[in-house]
């Protein structure tokens, strides 16, 4: 802002356009990198546990564009804070501000486009939560069901033999027309577990011996997607297709069952899992968009009314989906909140270097998250206490505004 434009007087179309543009660019400057940098920071642990289950590197890069949707209610309130503390603090260290002020400006012309940001960005994420978050996880669950069947082929095509589940695969000879013959083993589940974890019991003890036997002269691996309402896909199943088959069962209960038989053909369904951490799976809550939330919420009361769900169950899955619901809206809604914050804490330090500056900010997206996490925990309160958080931060926002715009 040049000395000459203080001088003058402010015109409606300086107050009304360039005032806020100017501000929206250097908001800008300090957000989009702090968001950037918050992005990358979080994602490794996204990614680690994604390479902690084996999943090759180019599938965890092709799942990258659709993980944004995960972290982003917890990215865009931060970066918000750390964009508008580092851009009015600017503003208010060269005295714009005052400026702005001294000409007769109303100041609200000055913090509308950190809050119009907000909004945006609070918007945004109640989008992303919305409509994006449970297509992403289908499609990364699409992608690493994938890289695990085309996983199978090459052990199959390279290895000659491999295990899944309780099916013990062998290829034993390949046509000239590239087919290829298998020899499959069938393993029955164990009548009982043994005495400790299951985690603690080896492969060789999960099931009991061999159950059925069965030769191939060819076979072939597909994806069968089973679709939902408004076709969405709602599940995705690993099929073994197997032609001119050998079949022999190995324990029969009716000597009669153990003359072994042919057939054409043959299915297999292989469990092959698309899970990949403990932070993304179909079968989350935390991965399901705000719409399914509420549907589920409105199906457990249906099922409790009904007499299909104990009470006991229906009060725990719906204390679990009303806190996860109520955190996607209060964390959408702390963006606008952040961004009131961040403004009026930068005009508070505009004294201040942009280190100090930082730091100050640093310290209230502690504490909130702190709050944040702590409400979390407490998972016999429901859902409503997470908005405690904002609450406390829309408190500290008050303060901060009577404080700045107090007359001197």
């Amino acid at each position: 802002m040049s000395a000459s434009a203080r001088s003058q007087p402010w015109s409606a179309s300086y107050v009304l356009v360039t005032l806020p543009a100017y501000v929206l660019r250097d908001l800008f400057k300090s957000f989009v990198p702090a968001l950037l940098i918050l992005s990358f920071s979080v994602l490794p642990f996204f990614l680690g546990g994604m390479l902690h289950r084996n999943i090759g590197v180019l599938t965890v890069l092709s799942v990258l564009p659709f993980l944004f949707p995960f972290f982003s209610g917890q990215v865009f309130p931060p970066a918000l804070l750390i964009g508008t503390v580092l851009c009015y603090g600017r503003i208010g260290s060269d005295n714009e501000y005052t400026a702005v002020q001294a000409g007769g400006v109303w100041p609200g012309w000055i913090v509308l486009p950190a809050l119009a940001v907000g909004v945006l960005s609070s918007l945004l994420t109640l989008y992303l939560n919305e409509q994006v978050l449970t297509y992403s996880t289908r499609r990364i669950g699409q992608i690493v069901l994938q890289s695990r069947v085309d996983l199978l082929r090459r052990q199959l095509a390279h290895q000659g033999r491999v295990q899944v589940g309780r099916y013990h695969i062998y290829r034993f000879a390949r046509g000239p027309e590239g087919h290829q013959a298998l020899d499959i083993t069938e393993y029955g589940s164990p009548p009982s577990a043994p005495a400790g974890r299951p985690g603690d019991r080896s492969p060789a003890d999960r099931y009991a011996g061999p159950v059925r036997r069965v030769v191939a002269q060819d076979h072939a691996i597909t994806v069968q997607r089973e679709p939902g309402s408004a076709g969405e896909e709602v599940q995705s199943t690993v099929l073994l297709h197997l032609t001119h088959c050998y079949i022999e069962n190995l324990n029969p209960d009716d000597p009669a069952e153990a003359q072994p038989m042919r057939a054409a053909s043959a299915t297999l369904p292989l469990p092959v899992e698309a899970e990949v951490s403990s932070h993304i799976g179909p079968h989350r809550v935390a991965c399901w968009g705000i719409g399914e939330l509420v549907a589920r919420m409105e199906e457990l009361d249906a099922e409790f009314q009904a007499g299909r769900l104990p009470e006991r169950d229906y009060r725990k899955s719906l204390r679990k989906a009303a806190r996860e619901l109520q955190t996607r809206l209060s964390l959408s809604f702390s963006c606008i909140l952040f961004a009131v914050v961040g403004t009026f804490l930068g005009l508070v330090t505009q004294h201040s270097d942009r280190a100090a500056r930082f730091g100050v900010g640093f310290v209230v997206l502690a504490g909130y998250f702190l709050v944040y996490l702590l409400c979390r925990t407490i998972t016999d309160s429901g859902g409503w206490l997470m908005w405690l958080p904002n609450i406390l931060l829309a408190v500290f926002g008050l303060a901060l505004v009577r404080r700045v715009l107090r007359p001197v």
